[in-house]
């Protein structure tokens, strides 16, 4: 498998720049880390919305 990858890199390595590929494989990266973020935040947020129901709920039935 190694001597595989090394001569179709050697092969494409005239016709397409070396910052091409390493640029997408970082953005690549990045986009995994904001999506552990995203799930974090929404789960506090599933937290609180129970919270806020606790006391909203008696307050229609006196009204």
């Amino acid at each position: 498998m190694c001597p595989g990858f090394t001569a179709a890199a050697i092969q494409a390595a005239p016709p397409r720049p070396p910052s091409g590929p390493r640029q997408s494989k970082k953005k690549k990266k990045k986009k995994k880390k904001k999506k552990k973020k995203k799930k974090k935040k929404k789960k506090k947020k599933k937290k609180k919305k129970k919270l806020r129901l606790e006391p909203r709920g008696p307050s229609l039935l006196l009204y």
